[in-house]
């Protein structure tokens, strides 16, 4: 009557590990994202005009590749948030 199907659990527990590690693989693809964007930013200031990659190419990419890691960290903390609220309401 009142007792759990077992197979509940384990695909409970299947989707929050696929879950968890989504979230770890958009965690660290923000932050490769952001310190490659940072980098091209300063890379672009310090490079002189030599002729091979124009420093304002260099500066655009740098902060497109900026703003899309910050977007993804802003989702990755909306989804953490997500997460740890299926963890504590199944508890």
């Amino acid at each position: 009557m009142g007792m759990a199907h077992p197979a509940k659990g384990y695909v409970y527990h299947l989707i929050i590990d696929t879950m968890q590690k989504k979230l770890n693989a958009q965690l660290w693809l923000g932050v490769i994202i952001a310190l490659a964007g940072v980098a091209l930013l300063f890379w672009g200031m310090l490079t002189p005009p030599g002729g091979q990659i124009d420093s304002s190419v260099l500066v655009g990419f740098g902060e497109v590749a900026t703003f899309a890691g910050s977007l993804i960290g802003v989702d990755y903390h909306y989804r953490f948030r997500e997460y740890e609220t299926k963890l504590k309401n199944n508890e």
